[in-house]
Order: structure tokens, then sequence, then C-alpha cells
């Protein structure tokens, strides 16, 4: 668009009787309070002249107010510009001698490197305070670069040649190690394209982070967990993230699957007795490794399974091979196992072996004391399930025989209503709280009450 219209100018006409303000030369044509008429006006040739000569006066006064308005906003913008010129002198000034000083401590650093007089630990803090102190310049000019150059051969002297990380972690190196995330981890320019990779990385990889997976692959019995998760711990708050990962991923859980692999539940035949715990050493890593234990986990449910084939419900020993694993595998895995390992010898020691007599504390009824041990690992729906079909229709068919008249034959003397309550009481006793609670079985426990209520009453047992 064009340019903007100029302002309107304040003029004082002082030619009448009394001032007045105006802003357009227009209206100066006639006094304030003049009588005459434009056609009255005498010399109109004149005024004419004049005029045109007030015209042009007005557009010189108009130029020269833009020129003046002008130059106030060049004053104004050059002022600006200067105390910005000057701002970055300063900034300038300061940055050379923040360079002049971080030269100097890295000229420092440099002869204590070279002359052997700062141990490793000092020259980190050395480092950490250039990069606090001067942390633009120290990213500017790329002087982790400088800082990786005295941290590495200190951090290989440091470790030694024949490091064995299994009996020795050394976390006073480790500690002293982590000092140096403070400089190395300093974004910026690296001088070198080799050293591209991550500073801490490439410290670590070679005195630190190369014998630890060499001795895991080569000499760690991953049936001994410590000495590994010692060394692991020790280095974990100083290695890369990425270097822990790929050190779980490429020597501890491969040495932990051939473990598994290897790993029978059952050294001795027919028996559970002498079965080795795989969550002894597996457990340890749970909080470490986490879901990455996941693949090992269905290998293990198929050995244990396998292990309880020739298992019988009175040995006990397979609840103590079993119940460890309940707090890693997921609840719906747990209940598969225990469906397919448990569950259908728990059926057979109720239907087959159980005998419900007239002696609740008869030898006899072991076997649903073989059954409710697993209560504590099974699942309630499935346990209950288990009792109201192999036990409770046993357990009702001789109360029901006890309290009921006999069809035909000789007379038998009605049932001692009391025995008849200490049998009760004594079957009873043998579920816990928590069972008894369950609606299910109360339901199961309320047909014994009202057959044992329906004889006291004399009304018949239906």
């Amino acid at each position: 668009g064009g340019a903007a219209a100029p302002p309107p100018m304040t003029i004082v006409d002082m030619r009448g009787g009394s001032a007045r303000v105006v802003t357009d030369l227009s209206k100066l044509e006639k006094p304030s309070g003049s009588s005459l008429d434009a056609e009255e006006l005498p010399f109109p040739e004149l005024q004419h002249n004049l005029r045109l000569v007030v015209d042009l006066a007005e557009a010189e006064i108009q130029t020269a107010d833009a020129k003046i308005r002008h130059e106030k906003d060049t004053r104004l913008l050059l002022e600006r510009e200067r105390a910005r010129l000057v701002e970055n002198m300063e900034d300038a000034r300061r940055d050379a001698a923040s360079v002049a000083e971080l030269l100097a401590d890295a000229e420092a650093c440099e002869a204590a490197a070279r002359n052997n007089t700062a141990s490793f630990l000092d020259l980190a803090e050395a480092h950490a305070r250039m990069a606090e102190t001067h942390p633009e310049a120290y990213k500017t000019h790329g002087l982790r670069d400088l800082a990786l150059s005295h941290a590495f051969p200190k951090l290989t002297k440091l470790m030694g040649e024949n490091w064995d990380p299994l009996t020795d972690p050394k976390p006073e190196a480790a500690k002293a190690a982590r000092a140096w995330r403070r400089c190395l981890t300093v974004s910026g320019p690296s001088r070198d394209k080799a050293r591209s990779a991550d500073p801490q990385t490439l410290l670590v990889s070679e005195p630190v982070a190369h014998p630890i997976r060499a001795a895991l692959v080569t000499r760690w019995d991953p049936r001994d967990p410590e000495p590994a998760l010692r060394v692991l711990e020790a280095w974990d708050a100083t290695l890369p993230r990425a270097v822990v990962d790929d050190l779980h991923a490429s020597a501890v859980l491969p040495k932990l699957r051939r473990a598994v692999d290897a790993w029978d539940p059952t050294l001795s035949p027919g028996s559970l007795k002498n079965a080795s715990s795989a969550h002894v050493w597996l457990f340890p890593w749970l909080p470490r490794l986490g879901e990455s234990l996941q693949s090992l986990w269905a290998p293990i449910r198929h050995k244990l399974a396998r292990a309880t084939q020739e298992w019988h419900p009175s040995d006990e020993s397979a609840m103590r091979l079993l119940e460890p694993w309940r707090r890693a595998f997921e609840p719906r895995d747990w209940d598969a196992l225990l469906s397919r390992a448990v569950a259908p010898k728990l059926e057979h020691a109720l239907l087959a072996e159980l005998v419900v007599d007239r002696d609740a504390g008869s030898p006899k009824a072991d076997p649903l004391k073989w059954v409710l041990r697993w209560e504590r690992v099974m699942p309630a729906k499935r346990m209950v399930g288990l009792l109201e079909a192999c036990f409770f229709p046993k357990w009702h068919e001789t109360l029901h025989a006890w309290l009921a008249p006999p069809r035909g034959g000789a007379a038998e003397p009605p049932a001692d209503l009391e025995q008849v309550t200490r049998w009760y009481l004594g079957w009873k006793a043998l579920f816990s709280e928590d069972l008894l609670a369950h609606e299910r079985v109360r339901a199961q426990i309320n047909v014994a009450l009202d057959m044992m209520n329906q004889a006291a009453a004399g009304d018949g047992v239906a």
C-alpha cells in the first residue's frame, strides 16, 4: 500500500480579534469574525497567488515534519542497534575470558595427565568443574573428547589386564568412573569422527564391559547368581543403560536359558525328594531382568508337569517343588499348570482312595488332607469345584445312609445324633476358615445340616 498520510498539524491563527486553532491551512483563507464573502474580497488574482503560496508552504512544512519524524525513528533504531552491539561485545569479552580460563584449566589437566600427577578421580573432578564453570565453552569446543582421552588410559590401567569381575567387582573403580559422567554426557560436537558414539560407552566398553561379558560367557555358573549380580550391581549406575541391556541380552539370558534346558527337576527316578529347585538361581534375577525372563517360563512349566507324572498326592515334595513358581507365573499359566499336573491326581485320590466312614479320624480320611494341603496355592474356584465333584457326594451319601432308616430287612437302632454331630464336626474341622466361608462350600455343609436337623425332628431324611 501507499505511504501513510502525515498526521494533522496544529496552527494558531492570530489574524483576527482573537486567536484560533486550526488543523487545515485551507481554513486560513478567511479570518475569524470577517464578514466579507469570497466574491467581495478585493484583488482576486492576489488572493489566488496567496493561496498558491500557502499551499506550497504547507507542503514544505509537511515534508519537513515527515523528515524530522523519520530522523527520530532512525535515531531510535540506531540507538537500539548500538545497545545490542555493546551487549554482544560484552558477551564476546566474557566468552573470550571463559575460553581463556578453560584453556588454562585444560592445559593444566593435560599436563597432569601427561606427567601422571593426578589420579583418575582427580582428573574426573577437574573436568567436571570445567564443564560446570564454563558449560557453553566446554560444549562448543568439544572438550569431552579431551576428557575421554584422559579417562580411557587411566581406567584401563586401573582395571588391569587380568581383572576377574566375578571375584572382584571393583566397586570403588565403578564409583570413580561414574564421576566422569558429569563431563562425558555433555552434548556438543566431536573433534574426532571415530568418537561420534557416546563417550561414556567408549570409556567403559573395553576396560569394563568386555571383561564382564567374557567372564559371564566363559566362567560364570548360572546356578550361582551372586557373583554375576554383584558385578552388575556394582557397575549398574556407571555403565550406560544400552551397555547393561546388552550384557543382559547377550551374556546373562543365554546362560540362564541353557541352564534351564539342562535342568532336570527329577534327579531321582520316580521321586521328587532330591529334585533341584531352579527358582533358587532364577528368582534373584527377577528384579533386574523382569519380563525378559518370560521366555524361560514355558519350558520350566513343561518340565514341572513332566516331573509330577509319577507323583502321588501323599508326597509333599511336589508342593515344595511347585509352590515357589506361583510368584513368577501369570495366574492363568499357574492355574493351567495345576490343572494339568496336580488336579487330576488329587481328583483320583478323592475318588479312588478316600473312604468316608463313620470315623472322621480314620486314616482313610488322609486323602482329603492331602488335597486340602494344596488350598494355599490352588485357586479357590478350582479347589471348591474339586471338592464338589469328588468329596461332598461321598460325604453326603455316608451321612444319609447313617441317618435314613433302612429299607426292609432287620431294623437298626436309630442313629446316635451326638455321635453324628461329633462325626460332622470332625470332618468340618479339616477345612480352613476361608473354605468354610466360601458360598459353594457353605451350601454343601448346609445340605448335611438339613439332613441332621430332619433326623433330629423325626421327619425322616430326604
